[in-house]
């Protein structure tokens, strides 16, 4: 353990921070998502077109709700 790398990992014990694992989860839900209503037929998509579902399609649902 070294204290550098201890700063990080206490980070989550501080209040005013968003915990690591929760933002991980966060992260993960999100891409689930994605995969699931706009690249299921994608195995490995290209940055490029990941970018454009996300502004094109995902964007658009998110702020009709």
């Amino acid at each position: 353990y070294k204290p550098e790398a201890w700063r990080n990992w206490a980070r989550t014990a501080v209040p005013d921070r968003i915990p690591t694992a929760k933002t991980t989860k966060l992260i993960e839900a999100h891409w689930k998502v994605l995969k699931r209503n706009h690249l299921y037929r994608y195995n490995r998509p290209r940055l490029d077109l990941l970018v454009f579902v996300i502004t094109q399609r995902h964007f658009p649902e998110l702020r009709h709700k």
